[in-house]
């Protein structure tokens, strides 16, 4: 069994364009759940649930969760 996290708002993650902060997230019909990201001093609209991105959570503000699963 599979079991997918999303980054949320507060969460550090590393994806192919760097580093960075998920300053705030959003659903979009027919694209999934999209993030302001900043990296690299920028804003950037990032794709959190699109696989080819390679969206790793590096640091949670609520972990204690994830050592749950």
């Amino acid at each position: 069994m599979k079991v997918t996290v999303y980054a949320k708002i507060g969460d550090i993650i590393s994806c192919k364009y760097g580093v960075g902060l998920v300053l705030s997230t959003f659903v979009i019909r027919h694209a999934g759940l999209v993030g302001n990201v900043f990296i690299n001093g920028k804003v950037k609209k990032i794709n959190l649930s699109f696989e080819p991105n390679n969206i790793m959570i590096l640091s949670s503000l609520d972990e204690a969760n994830f050592e749950i699963l």
